[in-house]
C-alpha cells in the first residue's frame, strides 16, 4: 500500500515501481535463504524440545508481566523491558544471549 501511495504521490510509473518492488523482494528472499540456514561452526544448538520449552517460559513471563500492568499492579519499571528483552532473545537462540 504504501508503495502505491509513494508512486501516486510522486507521480512514478506504477508498472516500474511494482516490477522494482517485486525485484527487491527476490532479492531480500534470495538473501534470506541464503544467510538465514547458516551455521556457525563450533557453536552447538539446543534442541528442539528445549528452545520451545524456553520460549514458551519467556513467552509466560512477559504475559504475567503485561498482565500485572493491565490489572493497574505495582511493577518495577526496568522489569517490563526486561523481560521483554529476554523474551526476544530466547526467540532468536542462543548467539542473541551473548551479545
Amino acid at each position: 500500500m504504501s508503495v502505491g501511495s509513494n508512486a501516486d504521490k510522486l507521480l512514478l510509473d506504477p508498472a516500474h515501481v511494482l516490477i522494482k518492488y517485486v525485484l527487491l523482494m527476490l532479492a531480500a528472499l534470495a538473501t534470506g535463504l541464503l544467510f538465514g540456514f547458516a551455521v556457525v561452526p563450533g557453536v552447538p544448538r539446543p534442541g528442539l524440545a528445549d528452545r520451545l520449552a524456553r520460549a514458551v517460559e519467556a513467552t509466560a513471563e512477559l504475559l504475567a508481566a503485561a498482565a500485572c500492568v493491565v490489572h493497574g499492579e505495582k511493577t518495577a519499571p526496568e522489569r517490563t523491558p526486561r523481560e521483554l528483552t529476554a523474551a526476544a532473545r530466547s526467540r532468536q537462540g542462543p548467539a542473541a544471549a551473548h551479545t
